[in-house]
């Protein structure tokens, strides 16, 4: 796989837990320790695919983000995997898309400046009302927001606040924002992000590490049938001790301290 050699295997052999999410290998993958977070909650099993026979018939599907989004996209329709989630998605699956991802899942790509490919436009998964164009800025910033207006199981955790940080180019028009960015990089801001569809199975947004932040994590995977009850009686010791390790760190440190001098130098 070339860059990815780093990356968990594809396709077949993996042990894991009943709740299954496949997440596409894409050639130019980028920041894929996002779904770390969920590999590590007890009972979910996390699969990287890179073709419609491994992609099989999971839970939940995740498009991740890339270096470049426009030939990822293209990659996806060769392989026919974009057609095989718009099927999913089509008989209920829940489908994400994170940064790159999440652009894809709109209804068209335009890149006028040829910012990322000799591309003009390009159709999205037509998965979520939106459209992205790229420009020559890139947005690198960590991030705090909050849950704003979610739809279906994102309404459980209206008003929560979320950490995480953006790396992308491009700016995604949307109609259903979920999410609201309110501080970039220490400064206060406004900045309304992210897409979902009316029952809250199709969502997306820029802010890479998400899945960190525990509230969400699992009143996603909770919608999509996880027990957290059950979950944690299987957790194993060692898990439950570095869960217990983090939350102490977390408590102990001061973390907004710490991130700024992680993300000023």
């Amino acid at each position: 796989k070339g860059e990815n050699k780093l990356l968990p295997p594809t396709g077949e052999g993996w042990e894991g837990g009943e709740l299954e999410i496949a997440v596409i290998h894409l050639p130019r993958i980028a920041n894929f320790d996002d779904f770390d977070p969920l590999a590590a909650e007890p009972g979910v099993r996390v699969r990287y695919v890179d073709s419609p026979e491994d992609l099989g018939d999971p839970t939940a599907i995740i498009i991740p983000g890339t270096k470049s989004t426009m030939n990822d996209l293209a990659w996806m329709r060769a392989t026919k995997l974009a057609d095989a989630i718009q099927r999913h998605a089509k008989k209920g699956c829940a489908v994400v898309g994170i940064c790159g991802g999440y652009q894809m899942l709109g209804e068209s790509i335009h890149d006028p400046e040829h910012v990322e490919s000799q591309k003009d436009s390009a159709p999205g998964l037509s998965l979520l009302p939106t459209e992205t164009t790229f420009i020559g800025e890139k947005a690198t910033h960590r991030a705090k927001a909050q849950v704003h207006h979610g739809a279906g199981w994102l309404g459980n955790i209206e008003r929560e606040t979320l950490s995480g940080y953006e790396i992308h180019m491009g700016r995604t028009e949307t109609a259903s924002p979920w999410l609201a960015i309110n501080e970039r990089s220490g400064q206060p801001v406004h900045v309304l992000d992210g897409a979902s569809s009316d029952d809250g199975k199709i969502w997306g947004c820029y802010v890479h590490g998400l899945f960190a932040n525990k509230n969400l994590r699992r009143a996603w995977l909770q919608s999509l049938g996880w027990q957290e009850d059950v979950a944690t009686e299987n957790e194993s010791p060692f898990a439950a001790s570095l869960t217990r390790l983090a939350d102490t760190l977390e408590s102990t440190l001061n973390m907004d301290l710490l991130e700024k001098i992680i993300w000023e130098n």
